[in-house]
């Protein structure tokens, strides 16, 4: 009698170890899929970058001029870029046209002051724009740096299109709608994939940390 009930119990344990193994695969399994996505995310993306000279009221008044600015004036020239590397590649030859629109925004309001606008590989943490999150992580942007670059930054995304003025009318490639919809949107991050943006928030900071390390 002992050892039938010694051998249920084993045959319990192992049935609990069978389903434990199969939750945690499922989970490993959905982690995994959601993390590629994330990463597809980051690999399809162009962002806008504004750095303002610091956090005076003043300075970030100025940093939202620079930024109307720029849409206004890069609307035409990025609105049917049908790819990241294809919008990439535009906005690299218009960097001086980005600098000389916020230099021109900064003469209007009697700002002197520095302006450098690059393409730059940057972390960011997990952003939410309009209904699109944006997981954590490396991301290529173009980033305009105004005076010291010491104030709260203004970001939007160039690619897809959804902080142009084109955008707004749908003036853009069906290729870049399609680049739209892969977008994670923030009724599908709350609450269902809240803990899954954690996972990959705290991934990416712990690789960011160790890549920076000597």
């Amino acid at each position: 009698m002992l050892k039938k009930e010694k051998g249920r119990l084993s045959l319990q344990k192992w049935e609990l170890f069978l389903l434990t193994a199969m939750v945690l695969a499922a989970v490993f399994s959905s982690l995994t899929a959601f993390s590629l996505r994330c990463r597809e995310i980051r690999e399809s993306t162009l962002r806008l970058h504004i750095l303002a000279s610091s956090d005076s009221e003043f300075d970030q008044q100025v940093k939202l001029s620079v930024r109307d600015g720029i849409l206004n004036d890069t609307a035409e020239l990025f609105s049917r870029c049908a790819t990241r590397s294809q919008l990439e590649r535009q906005a690299e030859r218009e960097l001086p046209r980005i600098e000389a629109s916020a230099r021109e925004t900064l003469r209007r309001l009697g700002v002197e002051e520095p302006v450098k606008a690059e393409l730059a590989t940057m972390f960011f943490d997990t952003r939410v724009y309009n209904d699109v999150v944006m997981p954590a992580g490396r991301y290529r942007a173009v980033r305009v740096t105004l005076g010291e670059g010491k104030g709260k930054n203004w970001w939007c995304v160039l690619f897809p299109p959804l902080c142009l003025p084109a955008a707004q009318t749908g003036e853009f490639s069906e290729e870049a709608s399609g680049a739209d919809e892969m977008l994670l949107r923030e009724e599908e991050g709350r609450p269902k994939y809240k803990m899954r943006l954690a996972v990959v928030e705290w991934a990416q900071e712990l690789r960011e940390k160790w890549e920076k390390e000597p």
